[in-house]
């Protein structure tokens, strides 16, 4: 009579790839070029099409014009920051086609994807991480952007500040910041310079930091010192690019630029809106729901608790980040991708 004996194989064979994935984001190069691989490998479909997104041809299109000599929002007109035209002026500079930018934004989704490996390794571990910067890549494919598009640019500045500020949760408990704290902060500005509405997740990591500060018993005055250097670190970036406009006598047009046309300009009608926030509703559910449940789990092994509330008002705010926008569109969603993407991994931890 033949009995049946579990194979031993396939949980062996489990634990190596375990193992070896493991082994692999723990070294830092080879989680970084991992997933500058496979970012390109989902991106490289689209190399040196013009015809992928008319935003991308536009922010080329000025990007070229700098380059000859026009002034931006002077000569030329748009409502996003100088930033993203100065960065397409300089990869117009190195190389004028279309594939400049699309090799600039596969490195700065591997860029963002590495940052956001590294947070989910605090919250649940290495594989863990490696896993979440991958299913970035995917989902930014997935969500428009596969080409320019501004997030792509300027996600891995927020990732950046989200990191500084996970790894010095106990300093920031203890009353005090340094030059990480810092220099995150001074990232979140320079986001805010590729597009205004940075500004609000940048809010939202100043009003969480000054939170842990106040609650730590250092005096008031010298938290808020702090907090206001934070801000004007945030706020310098914008402050500068408005000094260079005022100088050259260009304000009126900078602020139109920037501010009023945005309250001039026409918007689709409410019904409209509220189609697109439904078909938001759709995109988002599945991955908003899994990061509650990651986040949830997280909290029971009392792992990470900090992190895990942290990355979820940056979830919450992100979210609210995109709803206030007149109108919505399906690319409008990729600043929202990388915290759900860290707390997602709580599920499969």
């Amino acid at each position: 009579m033949n009995t049946l004996v579990p194979s031993r194989r396939a949980p062996s064979l489990r634990r190596a790839l375990t193992q070896g994935v493991d082994a692999l984001a723990a070294n830092r190069s080879a989680l970084f070029l991992t997933l500058l691989a496979f970012a390109g490998l989902l991106r490289c479909i689209n190399l040196g099409d013009w015809n992928y997104e008319v935003d991308d041809q536009y922010f080329s299109l000025v990007g070229h014009r700098m380059l000859a000599g026009d002034i931006l929002y002077v000569d030329i007109f748009d409502r996003k920051g100088p930033a993203l035209y100065l960065t397409y002026m300089v990869l117009a500079g190195i190389w004028g086609s279309v594939i400049s930018y699309q090799l600039a934004g596969t490195l700065c989704v591997a860029l963002a994807a590495y940052g956001i490996a590294r947070i989910a390794a605090l919250l649940v571990g290495a594989g863990e991480g490696l896993v979440a910067g991958a299913v970035y890549c995917a989902l930014v494919v997935a969500y428009g952007g596969a080409n320019g598009q501004t997030p792509v640019f300027y996600n891995p500045l927020m990732v950046a500040c989200a990191w500084c500020i996970i790894t010095r949760l106990d300093l920031l408990r203890a009353g005090k910041i340094d030059s990480r704290v810092m220099t995150g902060f001074a990232c979140a500005g320079l986001a805010l310079t590729f597009k205004m509405s940075a500004a609000i997740e940048g809010c939202y990591f100043g009003l969480f930091s000054l939170a842990l500060m106040f609650r730590s018993g250092v005096p008031l005055r010298r938290t808020l010192a702090r907090g206001v250097l934070l801000c004007l670190l945030g706020l310098l970036p914008m402050l500068g690019a408005t000094a260079w406009y005022w100088a050259a006598g260009y304000f009126p047009e900078f602020w139109q630029a920037l501010v009023t046309s945005n309250f001039d300009r026409a918007y689709p009608p409410t019904g409209e809106r509220l189609g697109r926030i439904l078909i938001f509703a759709r995109y988002m559910a599945a991955p908003l729901l899994l990061a509650v449940w990651g986040w949830s789990s997280i909290k029971q092994r009392n792992e990470a608790d900090a992190a895990a509330t942290f990355m979820l008002g940056w979830l919450i705010t992100a979210n609210l980040a995109v709803l206030v926008f007149p109108t919505i569109y399906t690319h409008y969603l990729l600043p929202i991708l990388p915290p759900p993407v860290h707390l997602r991994c709580g599920c499969i931890s």
